[in-house]
């Protein structure tokens, strides 16, 4: 009776683990914003919408942003990379674009998304977005 209890109990733990191990996805599959569909390290989640995305490989160091003629939105999950500034054809959605270097002296105006402080103009990038202080 100790045997099969022994028995019973390492196959419960083997169990576990491979359902653990089979819980997260892997390069090039679809994940989730719900984590029931997680990506397994070293792979994260890229989001294509608010909702679903793709299990990339991406450097923990390297930051996500959009480029040249690349959708963006007012969330701040699709920011666009510095020279380029997000703009809204809609009050959710936008087209990254090159702002006139000659505008404001090449920083961003208020309401136009940001990664860091000194990409506005008033020194302030408050949730992705420029503020006046």
């Amino acid at each position: 009776m100790h045997e099969c209890m022994i028995v019973f109990f390492i196959f419960a733990v083997v169990s576990i683990y491979y359902a653990d191990a089979e819980s997260c996805l892997y390069l090039g599959q679809h994940c989730n914003a719900l984590a029931t569909k997680k990506c397994c390290p070293p792979f994260t989640c890229k989001f294509v919408n608010q909702r679903e995305g793709i299990c990339v490989r991406e450097d923990p160091g390297a930051e996500s942003c959009l480029y040249l003629g690349q959708h963006c939105n007012a969330l701040a999950t699709k920011k666009c990379c510095p020279p380029f500034t997000c703009k809204f054809v809609n009050q959710r959605e936008g087209i990254c674009v090159r702002e006139d270097p000659g505008v404001g002296g090449g920083c961003l105006p208020d309401k136009q998304q940001c990664r860091r402080n000194k990409d506005c103009c008033s020194k302030s990038c408050y949730r992705g977005n420029c503020r006046s202080k």
